[in-house]
């Protein structure tokens, strides 16, 4: 799945959805340094995923 972004910001705004539409129970999910955000490793282990 893609999401994209607007030029005048970064990919933080649009994981929230992105992570929304996935399957993560069971999975393990993996993001570069820029994700490294409380809210999205609570998104992650909320839908069951382990990050």
């Amino acid at each position: 799945m893609q999401e994209a972004v607007s030029d005048k910001t970064n990919e933080i705004g649009a994981v929230e959805e992105v992570l929304k539409a996935l399957v993560l129970e069971g999975r393990v999910v993996t993001m570069d340094a820029l994700l490294t955000q409380r809210k999205v490793a609570e998104t992650i282990v909320d839908k069951g995923g382990t990050s």
